[in-house]
Parts: C-alpha cells; sequence; structure tokens
C-alpha cells in the first residue's frame, strides 16, 4: 500500500484519505451520539405508557372501589386532561 512509510505508522497523506472514506461511509466511529432529552423522554414514553396503561386498566378491575376510582381518574386525566376548575363569580348574590 503506498500510503503506509518504511517504519509501519500511517503518513498524512493515508489519514486524510480514511477520514474521508469514513465520512463517506457514515462510520464515523467513537462513541454514539447521547439523544437529546426531548429524544430520550419520547423513548422512555414509548416504552413505558404502555405498561402503565395496562397497570391502569388491570386497576380499574379491582375489589378496592378506591383503587379502581384513583385509577379511572388517572385515565380520565391522561385522555382528556386534568379539569381546569370552575371559575367562581364573586359578588354577585
Amino acid at each position: 500500500m503506498g500510503f503506509v512509510s518504511s517504519r509501519g505508522d500511517r503518513t498524512a497523506e493515508h489519514m486524510a484519505y480514511m477520514t474521508k472514506r469514513r465520512r463517506e461511509l457514515g462510520r464515523l466511529g467513537g462513541r454514539p451520539k447521547k439523544p437529546s432529552r426531548e429524544e430520550a423522554r419520547e423513548a422512555a414514553l414509548e416504552r413505558l405508557v404502555p405498561k402503565a396503561l395496562s397497570a391502569l386498566e388491570a386497576q380499574l378491575d379491582s375489589e378496592d372501589e378506591r383503587i379502581a376510582q384513583v385509577a379511572s381518574i388517572k385515565l380520565m386525566e391522561w385522555g382528556w386532561g386534568k379539569p381546569g376548575g370552575c371559575p367562581v363569580r364573586r359578588g354577585t348574590s
């Protein structure tokens, strides 16, 4: 190979060629890029939401009415959001 010196180490020409080829092939090496906070959040939600919903679904059939009620409320909040509360009109009778 014409890029290797007589001592066996690589020349600058060889290293430039190898860097160019790695970039062309998309193999830059090194540590993989760390996901952004938003990407990590989305990945966690994709993995955990189905488990959480199945756990709440199982709680809906609980013998304890309080557990079923809390599970129902959580599912409704998940689907429609928490209620904003009713506006209070003061000073009118």
